[in-house]
C-alpha cells in the first residue's frame, strides 16, 4: 500500500496569496495529515486569534432552485475555528450558531453532538423554539433511561462483542484493525438495542453508510462533492429506521422480553432488557417513529466513533513505545490498572479525537469571534482536536488524568445539564467498549503493525480526511493462539473426466499406505483425505494440520513427491514435475488452487494442541 508524501510545511503568509482552489485542495491536505494538522491548530491560533476563514465549495441543498439563474460555482467563504474559547462559545451558544448542518442527514441525526432540534429546512413553517426544546429535552431524557445499564451488563456486552469477532477478524496472522473494531462495536449495539442476527447485515450496511455521510457533511463537502453520498446514506438508514420501529412495536406488544428471533447473547445478562425494549415498554412521550429515529441516530455515533477510537489509541501507543507497558495492564485485574490503561487510551484519543470536527452555522449577523467577524449563515468547523490539545499541548503526555476531555468524546460533560458542551450518551457505553476492544488486541501474541513488502516501512493507520479510519494493517502470531489450520485443495481433473477420474482413484488406492506412513511420521497432520465432487470433475485434499503452511507443504513435496507426480498427470495447471525437483512452484500451485474456509471461520475443540501432544496424551491414557 502506497503511502502519500506529506503536505508541505504549513506557512499561512504563503497560503493567502494563493488562489481559492489551490488554498481549498491545499487546506485538506493539511487536515488530512496528523503532524501538519497539528502545526497547523498552532499556526492558527498563533496568528489568526483562532479562527482561519477559507473557501469552501459547499453549497446548501435548495429544493426549489431558481433555475432561470446561473448557478454560484464559485468557492464561498467558511471558518476553520481553532481556538478553544470559540469553540466552546459555538458548542453552547445556540442564539448564535446552529446544528442547521446536520439536517441534511435527516431525523435520524439525532445524538450526533446536536444541541437542539434542527430548524425547519426551505418551505417549511417554522418550529416554535421553545417547543422545539422541549421536544428535545424529552428525548433526551428518554435517552437516558433507556441507556442506563449496570457496569456488570455493560461489561458481559463488552467481552460477547470481542469474543464474537474473534473467530473471523482473527482468522490469519495479519489483520485489520479497523475491521476488527467496527465489527466488534456492530456485534455490540446488536446485542445492546436488541436486533436480530438476522439485522446484521441491514444494521451494517446502514451504519457505514452514515457514518461517512456523517463525516462527509462534518467535513468533506467543504473539499469534495460526493452527491451520493447523503442520497445512499439516507436510502439505507431509513430501512433500517422501518426495522427498527417494527421491533420496537414487537417489544411493546410482546410479552416476551425478545422477539421469536433475538437471542440472549451471553451468559450473565439474564435479567438484561436491550434498549429497544425499555423504549417498548416506557417510550418517555415519544412517538414509535421518534423512538427509532432515536436509536439510528445513536447507533451511527457509537459503531463508527468506536471503531475510530480504537483505531487512534492503539497507533498512538505504537509511536510512543506504549504497547508492552499497555499489554502489561491488560492482565491485571487491579482497579488502578485499569484506571492507567484508559489513561493511557484516552491520552491518545486527546491528540486525535474520534469526532475531529463539528459543524456549526452561524445563526446572527456579524458574529465576533477575537478579530474574526463571522456573517450570518456563514458555515464553521470546529476543531475539537485543536481545543483539547490547549491545556497539555501536542505531545504524548504520560501523566495526564485518566478523563478524557469533554470537547473530544463527551465521556466527562455534566449529566444535570442535556444541552451542556458537546454532550454525548457515549459516556457508559463507548468507553467501556474501547477499552475492552483495546485490551483484547493488545493481549494478542506478537501484536505489531504490518509492513509495506515495497519498502519495508510501517503501513500504519489510513484515514480520510483526517479523521475516518479506513484501515490499520496489523498481525499477531496466530499459531500461538490457534495450533491448526485447514487447508482445502481443489484440483481440475482433466478431460476425459471419467477415464482420469478413474486413474486418480487407483493412484490413491495404490499409494495411500506410503501416503499414511509419511503422515504419521510428520507428526503436525491431524486428518487428511480425498473427495470427489461435481460429478467427479473436480478432486479435493481435505486436511487439518498444525504450523507453518510452507513447511508443512515443503515436507509432502519431498516425502510423498513421486505420488503427486502421479496424480498431476491428470489434473489441470499442474505445476512443473518432478515434484521434489520444483518444491518452490509445487506450494504456490497449491497456495493457488486452496479454497479458504468461507470468512475465515474454522472451529477446533482443542485449538492450542498439537497433534504431537494430543498424541502423548493418547500414549499416557489409553
Amino acid at each position: 500500500m502506497k503511502r502519500r508524501q506529506p503536505p508541505p510545511d504549513i506557512n499561512l503568509a504563503t497560503w493567502k496569496g494563493w488562489d481559492k482552489f489551490k488554498k481549498n485542495r491545499t487546506l485538506l491536505d493539511w487536515l488530512s495529515h496528523d503532524e501538519r494538522r497539528a502545526q497547523l491548530y498552532e499556526a492558527v491560533n498563533r496568528d489568526e486569534c483562532g479562527v482561519l476563514a477559507f473557501p469552501s465549495i459547499a453549497r446548501e441543498y435548495d429544493p426549489n432552485p431558481d433555475w432561470r439563474e446561473p448557478p454560484d460555482t464559485a468557492p464561498r467563504e467558511a471558518f476553520l475555528v481553532t481556538k478553544r474559547e470559540w469553540v466552546e462559545q459555538a458548542l453552547s451558544d445556540q442564539t448564535q450558531f446552529s446544528n442547521s448542518p446536520y439536517a441534511e442527514l435527516g431525523t435520524g441525526s439525532f445524538m450526533l453532538a446536536i444541541d437542539k432540534l434542527a430548524g425547519p429546512q426551505k418551505g417549511q413553517q417554522p418550529t416554535c423554539p421553545q417547543k422545539a426544546s422541549e421536544r428535545r429535552d424529552l428525548h433526551v431524557k428518554t435517552a437516558q433511561t433507556a441507556f442506563t445499564y449496570s457496569c456488570d451488563d455493560i461489561e458481559h456486552l463488552c467481552d460477547y462483542a470481542f469474543t464474537a469477532v474473534m473467530p473471523t477478524a482473527l482468522r490469519s496472522n495479519a489483520f485489520d484493525l479497523a475491521d476488527l473494531a467496527e465489527q466488534a462495536a456492530l456485534r455490540f449495539s446488536c446485542a445492546l438495542f436488541g436486533f436480530s442476527a438476522g439485522d446484521y447485515p441491514l444494521l451494517e450496511d446502514a451504519l457505514r453508510k452514515g457514518y461517512q455521510a456523517l463525516n462527509y457533511q462534518l467535513l468533506g463537502r467543504h473539499f469534495v462533492s460526493e452527491p451520493l453520498t447523503l442520497v445512499e446514506a439516507k436510502l439505507a438508514m431509513g430501512k433500517l429506521l422501518a426495522r427498527t420501529s417494527v421491533l420496537i412495536d414487537e417489544y411493546q406488544w410482546n410479552d416476551e422480553r425478545w422477539p421469536q428471533d433475538v437471542s440472549i447473547p451471553a451468559a450473565g445478562l439474564e435479567s438484561f432488557k436491550p434498549v429497544m425494549k425499555k423504549l417498548g415498554e416506557t417510550p418517555g412521550g415519544l412517538t414509535g417513529e421518534e423512538c427509532a429515529v432515536l436509536v439510528v441516530g445513536s447507533l451511527v455515533g457509537i459503531v463508527g466513533n468506536v471503531q475510530a477510537s480504537v483505531c487512534i489509541a492503539i497507533e498512538a501507543l505504537f509511536q510512543n513505545q506504549l504497547r508492552d507497558q499497555a499489554r502489561k495492564l491488560t492482565f491485571s485485574d487491579k482497579a488502578q490498572d485499569s484506571t492507567a490503561l484508559w489513561a493511557l487510551l484516552a491520552e491518545g484519543l486527546r491528540l486525535n479525537p474520534p469526532v475531529a470536527f463539528v459543524p456549526r452555522r452561524a445563526a446572527a449577523t456579524n458574529i465576533q469571534l477575537g478579530r474574526t467577524k463571522i456573517p450570518l449563515d456563514a458555515d464553521c468547523v470546529l476543531a475539537l482536536g485543536s481545543a483539547a490539545q490547549t491545556t497539555l499541548g501536542t505531545s504524548f503526555n504520560r501523566t495526564s488524568s485518566s478523563a478524557i476531555d469533554p470537547l473530544v468524546f463527551g465521556l466527562d460533560a455534566p449529566t444535570s445539564s442535556p444541552r451542556g458542551i458537546h454532550w454525548c450518551l457515549g459516556k457508559h457505553l463507548a468507553k467501556p467498549l474501547i477499552q475492552s476492544i483495546c485490551a483484547g488486541v493488545l493481549r494478542l501474541d506478537s501484536l505489531a503493525e504490518r509492513l509495506d513488502p515495497g519498502d519495508g516501512e510501517v503501513i500504519g493507520l489510513q484515514k480520510r480526511w483526517g479523521f475516518k479510519c479506513l484501515s490499520y494493517p496489523m498481525q499477531h502470531r496466530r499459531d500461538l493462539r490457534f495450533e491448526q489450520q485447514p487447508l482445502n485443495v481443489v484440483m481440475r481433473v482433466k478431460s476425459p473426466i471419467s477415464a482420469n477420474a478413474e486413474a486418480i482413484r487407483s493412484v490413491i488406492r495404490v499409494g495411500a499406505p506410503r501416503i499414511e506412513q509419511v503422515l504419521t511420521e510428520s507428526r503436525h497432520v491431524h486428518f487428511a483425505w480425498f473427495e470427489f465432487i461435481d460429478n467427479d470433475s473436480k478432486l479435493v485434499l481435505h486436511t487439518v494440520f498444525d504450523g507453518d503452511f510452507n513447511a508443512y507443504l515443503q515436507h509432502f513435496a519431498l516425502k510423498v513427491g513421486d505420488v503427486f507426480d502421479r496424480l498431476f498427470r491428470y489434473i489441470e495447471d499442474a505445476p512443473p514435475l518432478p515434484v521434489d525437483e520444483f518444491p518452490a512452484q509445487f506450494i504456490e500451485t497449491i497456495r493457488r488452487f486452496n479454497r479458504p474456509a468461507v470468512e475465515g471461520f474454522f472451529y477446533s475443540a482443542y485449538p492450542r494442541a498439537g497433534t504431537a501432544q494430543i498424541r502423548r496424551w493418547q500414549s499416557q491414557n489409553p
